[in-house]
């Protein structure tokens, strides 16, 4: 599961109990830098 984060204070961005989509992950890589581009589509 993917977590979105947003760090520092203020409003939140996402309730506890927002609606939660599955999701089926379809493709990945990891660039040389170490960020990984995953492609999700709805399970």
């Amino acid at each position: 599961m993917i977590h979105p984060l947003v760090l520092g204070s203020g409003q939140r961005l996402f309730e506890p109990d927002d609606h939660v989509t599955e999701l089926r992950l379809v493709d990945s890589t990891a660039t040389t830098k170490g960020v990984i581009l995953a492609t999700y589509q709805p399970a």
